[in-house]
């Protein structure tokens, strides 16, 4: 085989596999960024997992991280770090969320951030055995039967 009928088959091959490329990206959804100015409220599902809402109750995001954080679920503030300086709350840039647990601070990466639809909320729902729904009013409970004086 000559130069040149190589180069000619380096080059399709080449095509061929941005193509794939290009099909496998469209397939995955992509990451989603958030601004850290619109977080709204934040559930962890376990020390990876976390659901995310911004910029309202209505609009929510399944966080992954790199790394566990002991006791996730139990902390009562957390800490979003932005690692790039860009306000976007990213699994890029080295942007993390840390906790603090009794002085000792637990950091990680953002993995992925991926925006949930209804059926993704159910799944998260019944996976972790956890209520997601934002949108439930309230029950004001009713006040006791009270007896009248005569």
């Amino acid at each position: 085989m000559n130069r040149f009928s190589y180069a000619i088959s380096l080059g399709c091959l080449l095509c061929l596999s941005a193509g794939a490329l290009a099909d496998d990206a469209k397939k995955t959804p992509r990451d989603e960024c958030v601004f850290f100015s619109t977080t709204n409220d934040w559930r962890a599902l376990d020390d990876l997992n976390m659901v995310l809402w911004a910029p309202n109750k209505h609009t929510a995001y399944h966080v992954g991280l790199t790394q566990p954080v002991a006791g996730l679920r139990f902390a009562n503030a957390l800490a979003f770090i932005d690692g790039n300086g860009d306000r976007l709350f990213c699994s890029y840039g080295g942007d993390a969320i840390a906790t603090d647990k009794i002085g000792v601070s637990e950091k990680s990466s953002i993995h992925f951030i991926k925006r949930l639809d209804a059926e993704g909320i159910a799944k998260l729902e019944e996976k972790y055995k956890v209520d997601l729904n934002r949108d439930k009013k309230k029950k004001i409970p009713k006040e006791p039967a009270r007896e009248t004086a005569e």
